[in-house]
């Protein structure tokens, strides 16, 4: 009988603790312990512009979310929709949705250009060297009287109707710069030449191969000499504002009848050597004068204003 007795007291306190042992574990404080976290308590659900989706609160992980965040393709970066990859932002156009897996979405702003004063680009060409396809003689001995040249350069440059999308209105123009104006700004010195560009975005600037007749102009205390051109080709691209434009290449021909101008205590001739271009269907009646690199802006108030000095 004390056997039964005792059998059955054991069983009945097995049966306790059984029970007690099928509750959640609790932390001390009453808390529930390394339960996840409910799907609601995600830091950023699909209209959240943080880009963290799916980041539980406090200690809970938040999975299900982040997941559901990365399927729908709509989580962080203000909304932007992940299909297209763009971010839409009415106040800044132009916005692109970049994806890095280290550290989440991140938008990268497309470059904002600024209207160019006076819907025109004024340059000068002290800062584009000579080099590429040009004779190596000629190459050095304008590269060394442009070292010496005052003023903002042998050429100016103006392209006009940058600000406008209406190709009729590109127009660019060449000539021989003249800085003996002071402080009223620099102009054309003799004729100068009008030819059509083409501009594209973001402001880059392109000229076919184009008949253009017009000169550069040195002066003491650099050679004192007017180089003719005949035809020109250009691309590179306007700044911000037209402060400058970074010229990847400018291809001058400039014609075999210049061969006896003196130049750099010689003549183009010697220095250019045998003509190699063609012109007007005509071979080895030019030679080529190359340039690259960055013409800025110059000061140069009414250079266009003298209609005659047109080609």
């Amino acid at each position: 009988m004390m056997l039964g007795r005792w059998l059955t007291q054991l069983i009945a306190v097995m049966g306790v603790a059984n029970g007690c042992s099928s509750e959640p574990d609790r932390a001390s404080g009453g808390h529930l312990a390394d339960t996840p976290g409910p799907t609601a308590g995600a830091a950023g659900s699909t209209t959240s512009g943080s880009g963290t989706a799916g980041r539980g609160s406090s200690s809970g992980s938040g999975g299900g979310a982040a997941e559901a965040g990365a399927s729908g393709g709509s989580a962080g970066a203000g909304g932007a929709e992940a299909v297209d990859g763009t971010a839409s932002d009415s106040g800044r156009p132009d916005r692109t949705l970049q994806v890095d897996d280290a550290s989440g979405p991140w938008i990268v702003d497309a470059p904002m250009y600024r209207p160019c004063a006076g819907n025109l680009a004024t340059l000068g060409s002290a800062n584009l060297r000579a080099g590429g396809a040009t004779p190596p003689a000629f190459a050095a001995a304008y590269n060394a009287d442009l070292n010496v040249l005052p003023g903002p350069g042998p050429m100016l440059l103006i392209f006009s109707g940058v600000n406008d999308e209406t190709p009729a209105s590109w127009i660019a123009s060449f000539g021989a710069l003249d800085a003996t104006g002071g402080t009223s700004g620099v102009h054309f010195a003799g004729r100068h030449a009008n030819v059509a560009f083409r501009l594209g975005a973001p402001k880059s600037i392109l000229i076919a191969p184009t008949e253009a007749a017009f000169e550069l102009k040195f002066s003491a205390p650099a050679s004192d000499a007017l180089i003719p051109v005949v035809a020109i080709e250009l691309s590179g691209a306007l700044a911000s504002g037209c402060g400058s434009l970074a010229v990847s290449r400018a291809r001058l021909l400039v014609p075999a009848t210049a061969a006896a101008i003196t130049f750099h205590q010689s003549t183009i001739g010697a220095l250019m050597g045998p003509a190699t271009e063609a012109y007007r269907g005509e071979a080895a009646r030019a030679w080529p004068l190359e340039l690259s690199g960055k013409a800025n802006q110059t000061y140069a108030p009414g250079a266009l204003s003298d209609a005659g000095n047109l080609q």
